[in-house]
């Protein structure tokens, strides 16, 4: 999954966003791409959430390996996100197995409307607001 987004920030300015998941069958990889700069994050196994400033800069990142047992985490980080924060988000290698419904109730929070649709070791990518809706997912 590749998606393109142009998201506007607090100053009107227009944000070049990509988010990039790609199975593990076709090389499993994960990049976030804001104004054609990558952002220095290292991913991992299950949903890899980036914040993201209105000017661009990464306000936080986090690994939540929903593969084994992380959901309690990605809601607790979810829940306590801004109303209007910028979230992007990519599957790695696998994220499906113990996503809970409490997970999957965090990510609709930020736009995600295919996140029921996840298949095992399957590539998902989201560019949402907390709070409101996607931008662009696939």
């Amino acid at each position: 999954a590749l998606l393109l987004a142009t998201a506007l920030a607090s100053s009107a300015d227009p944000l070049e966003i990509s988010v990039t998941s790609v199975s593990r069958s076709k090389g499993e990889r994960v990049e976030f791409l804001v104004a054609g700069e990558a952002l220095d994050v290292t991913s991992g196994r299950g949903m890899n959430i980036a914040v993201v400033n209105p000017d661009g800069s990464l306000s936080a990142f986090q690994v939540f390996d929903t593969h084994a047992a992380d959901s309690e985490a990605l809601v607790a980080f979810v829940t306590g996100l801004s109303s209007g924060s910028l979230v992007l988000a990519a599957v790695r290698d696998e994220a499906q197995s113990n996503m809970t419904l409490a997970a999957k109730d965090a990510m609709k929070s930020c736009g995600a409307t295919l996140i029921d649709s996840l298949t095992y070791r399957g590539s998902y990518a989201l560019i949402g607001l907390k709070d409101g809706a996607a931008l662009a997912e696939q």
